[in-house]
């Protein structure tokens, strides 16, 4: 998608709390840097959650993303964590968004990358660019 004239700066950043994480976070955060834009860090739990769980999962986004404060101690963070879908939630935020940046597993496949679910729906119905970062 082109990039939206009006979109704030801003990049969002898909975190499942996987050691994966950590190569598409620091992409993410570089980006922001360099373009003076702060970050949400969005991570989707895929269905109503407890107060309990809403604490956990808070957590482990604060987790994911601790440390790049320290390496970017410019950009600003603003952690979200959502009931919705990985897909659905990062379509929804690239309506305000400038980008929006996911790890990508790579997988085997006779044509190209083997991308998941989540990346090929935000690929194809995001409002804003996207980034796919492979990860290991």
């Amino acid at each position: 998608a082109p990039a939206p004239a009006d979109a704030p700066a801003q990049i969002v950043v898909g975190v499942e709390g996987e050691p994966g994480d950590e190569a598409a976070v620091r992409w993410a955060f570089a980006e922001a840097a360099a373009r003076g834009a702060g970050i949400v860090a969005l991570h989707a739990v895929g269905g109503e959650f407890s107060p309990r769980r809403r604490v956990i999962e808070n957590m482990e986004l604060a987790e994911a993303v601790a440390g790049m404060s320290e390496d970017f101690p410019d950009v600003a963070v603003q952690p979200l964590v959502s009931d919705r879908t990985a897909s659905q939630a990062l379509v929804e935020a690239s309506e305000k968004a400038a980008l929006v940046v996911v790890g990508a597993r790579t997988r085997k496949s006779l044509i190209g990358m083997g991308l998941g679910r989540t990346n090929h729906v935000v690929l194809h119905h995001s409002r804003c660019p996207v980034v796919l970062v492979p990860t290991s």
